[in-house]
């Protein structure tokens, strides 16, 4: 999976990549990264751990000669973790927490301050019924929130001091932190070099506590605390969204974008450093809606919604930009990378360590997500193995083989249900069971090389150009075409009622007739009426002529609507609009990504193979959305040109229902026509 992976800083262990380079200067694509599939990114002093895609984590540097693989003792799915100057904390899916790294001061939290070898499982939380909601690694600390909105802290006493009284030298098991204020915690914020600290409270309080030699702590002034300090700087400017913690700095943003800083980096907007006591908002950054922040020792990073990235504070240290005679940059300056200005923001990730930090895109994965979500609801599955229902294209297009023979082999070779079931979850995931033999065992005999690295993602794609094995068609119909059908339908209707009239006209001369010869005959015989037959006869006539024109008046009326229903009506014509046509795809796709589609499929349980789509959108405007649906990608080229088309795709996206984590409606806002 091609991504784009960036890293800078000091690479004297080996923490970015494996080269002989002791330092990278400015932003700098890792090639050995940039295929990995990387979701996530943590770095300490002198490691940085990645998350693949597949679940895996490798850790890089120590001076080790290649990457090594961190193995964490347990089955579930790590949701989140952090990493602070030596040590890092993982949590799963269960809330189970597990740390590695220094232990010198008690910062694991396991009972002592012994060396640790690998990823250990942290039990005292588990051991006490207590959940964990929030945590933080700090440099030489780790602090704990619990769901209650208490917070536990373990590591060396000098920060911890100021929130519990009569603290030992160190802690070395998760203690409670008895605070003179009575809050409800619900994040606390820490920093690898930093020796102070921030929590927020349910009600948006920020508090601060730790050293503040710079003013890092924002109280206006330089004074050193003996407790926690609650701060109201915020009150009224509106949510924190992050806030980062370096040496002698602190920076904090807001969900409006605005970023405000205290400390030694701060900037009076006119290109000088000065140390500030209290925050101040930071004026190159105003108007740029920055969306993430990050900080490490002695500078600061910002990426703001276009994707532009501005760093400042120490180049020495930071490796942001160029150093060109010049130590500091004391505002944010921006750094050029050309490959990310034209990514989806939302897609791209910042992260900085003490002395080094990364910038890279993630893949969109609201496909992988819809698949793994078919996966386990079963939908309309249509085949089995071992009675483990799934979908006879998805084992095709992952295995390469058909359906039947994996069934034969795997059935054949008796695995057991809970191994075959890791297979079918990679199938539909892409993501590797905590016990990997079994899988590997399985997709050796299928003859699958190097399905650790095989992409989901990658496979469905491939779908997109394999016209043979669609199985579905949108017939796509304009507006106008609804139109012209009920206007027909509606002329069809007047023609047969126009017929009738003129049937009854017909039936009406010839009674005329008829009652003429009667006349006649009755005058022969009569003559004495004859004057009196003759006067009759004249009234008559006037009304019959009477009746003819009116009736003639009426037929030139139908004459008109059925020269108006043959011809039918002219359509305007729009050479940047197909008004009609027919889109073929997988049934399995439509069903996986679009509520509306598997509302039909499974709720109506329509067997057709066709659906017709009259909502008046374009066959450009739905060939888009298909594309979007295999490939996570827009081609933008096609809606910069055409606002119609744009806003078509827009209310596309809410017709279809896709996917809530879809990132389809981020893609077409990218689209300025100013």
């Amino acid at each position: 999976m091609s991504q784009n992976v960036y890293g800078f800083g000091w690479n004297d262990t080996q923490a970015i990549c494996y080269n002989e380079m002791e330092e990278i200067s400015v932003p700098t694509r890792i090639d050995e990264l940039s295929d990995q599939g990387i979701l996530d990114i943590k770095a300490s002093f002198e490691i940085s751990i990645f998350q693949l895609l597949d679940g895996t984590f490798l850790e890089y540097g120590r001076n080790r000669e290649e990457p090594g693989l961190l193995e964490i003792p347990t089955k579930k799915k790590i949701t989140s973790w952090c990493s602070g100057r030596m040590h890092s904390i993982f949590q799963d899916e269960d809330g189970k927490l597990f740390v590695t790294g220094r232990n010198a001061n008690g910062q694991l939290g396991l009972g002592d301050q012994e060396k640790v070898e690998g990823v250990v499982e942290l039990k005292y939380f588990q051991e006490q019924s207590i959940q964990i909601a929030y945590y933080g690694a700090h440099e030489k600390n780790s602090f704990f929130v619990t769901s209650k909105g208490k917070m536990y802290a373990c590591g060396q006493s000098s920060l911890i001091k100021l929130l519990l009284q009569d603290t030992p030298a160190y802690l070395t098991t998760p203690t409670l932190l008895e605070t003179d204020m009575d809050h409800f915690i619900t994040r606390v914020w820490t920093g690898c070099e930093a020796k102070h600290g921030f929590y927020e409270t349910q009600d948006q309080k920020l508090v601060v506590y730790g050293t503040n030699i710079s003013g890092q702590l924002g109280i206006n002034s330089t004074d050193q605390i003996t407790s926690a300090k609650e701060i109201t700087t915020f009150r009224n400017k509106g949510k924190i969204k992050q806030i980062t913690l370096s040496l002698s700095c602190s920076t904090v943003l807001l969900e409006n974008g605005s970023v405000y800083s205290s400390g030694s980096f701060t900037t009076n907007g006119q290109g000088k450093s000065i140390n500030s006591t209290k925050f101040q908002r930071i004026d190159k950054l105003k108007g740029k809606s920055i969306i993430q922040i990050a900080g490490g020792a002695m500078f600061s990073l910002a990426l703001d919604s276009t994707g532009a990235l501005y760093g400042w504070g120490s180049i020495k240290w930071g490796r942001f930009i160029k150093n060109v005679g010049q130590d500091q940059q004391p505002e944010p300056i921006e750094i050029k990378i050309n490959s990310l200005s034209k990514i989806n923001p939302k897609l791209i990730h910042l992260h900085s360590s003490c002395w080094h930090s990364f910038i890279w895109s993630t893949p969109d994965l609201s496909l992988i997500n819809d698949f793994q979500n078919l996966y386990q609801k079963k939908y309309s599955t249509d085949f089995a193995i071992s009675n483990l229902k799934c979908h006879q294209l998805l084992i095709k297009i992952r295995t390469g083989l058909d359906p039947k023979k994996v069934k034969d082999i795997i059935e054949t070779n008796s695995f057991p249900l809970d191994e075959i079931n890791s297979f079918l979850n990679w199938v539909y995931t892409g993501a590797i069971p905590f016990k990997i033999e079994p899988l590997s065992q399985i997709c050796s005999l299928l003859e699958i090389k190097d399905f650790t690295k095989k992409s989901l993602q990658k496979d469905i794609e491939l779908l997109y150009s394999d016209k043979e094995s669609m199985d579905f068609s949108i017939i796509v119909s304009d507006e106008n075409d609804v139109e012209d059908e009920s206007e027909n339908k509606k002329n069809e209707n007047e023609n047969e009622q126009e017929n009738e009239n003129e049937k009854e006209i017909e039936k009406e001369k010839e009674n005329e007739k008829e009652n003429e010869k009667e006349k006649k005959n009755e005058n022969e015989k009569d003559n004495e009426n004859e004057n009196e037959i003759e006067v009759e006869k004249e009234k008559k006539k006037k009304k019959k002529k009477g009746k003819e024109k009116e009736k003639e008046k009426e037929k030139e009326k139908g004459k008109g609507k059925r020269r108006f229903w043959k011809f039918g009506r002219k359509k305007k014509e729009n050479k940047n609009k197909k008004l009609s046509g027919e889109i073929y795809v997988h049934k399995l796709i439509l069903l996986a990504r679009s509520g509306l589609f598997r509302e039909m499929f499974l709720s109506i349980q329509d067997s057709s193979n066709q659906v017709k789509d009259y909502t008046g959108k374009s066959i450009e405007a739905i060939e888009l959305l298909i594309q979007f649906l295999y490939t996570n990608q827009i081609d933008l080229s096609k809606l910069k040109k055409n606002k119609k088309l744009h806003l078509e795709l827009e209310n596309a996206q809410d017709y279809y229902q896709l996917s809530p984590n879809s990132l389809f409606g981020d893609y077409i806002k990218q689209i300025n026509f100013n």
